[in-house]
C-alpha cells in the first residue's frame, strides 16, 4: 500500500475531478483512485456478474420443453 504525502492529499481533497487520476511517470499509465467503499461495491457487482456468466453453460443444458411445462401450471 502506498501512503500519501501531505501534499497529495491535499490536493484529494481539493480537486473537483471525482474520481481524481493520476498517472504514473514511468509507464505514462492513468489510474483512478476510488475510496475503498467504492472498490467493495464494485468488486462485488463484477463477483455477482461473473456468477450470472457461469450459469449460461447450465441454461443452455436445459430443456425448453421444461420451462413452458413450468409456465403453463
Amino acid at each position: 500500500m502506498i501512503t500519501l504525502t501531505q501534499e497529495q492529499a491535499r490536493f484529494l481533497a481539493e480537486t473537483p475531478e471525482s474520481p481524481p487520476s493520476v498517472v504514473d511517470p514511468n509507464t505514462q499509465r492513468i489510474y483512478f483512485l476510488v475510496s475503498g467503499d467504492v472498490y467493495a461495491r464494485a468488486q462485488a457487482l463484477i463477483e455477482e456478474e461473473q456468477d450470472v456468466v457461469g450459469m449460461y453453460p447450465l441454461l443452455a443444458e436445459l430443456d425448453p420443453e421444461d420451462w413452458q411445462h413450468r409456465n403453463e401450471q
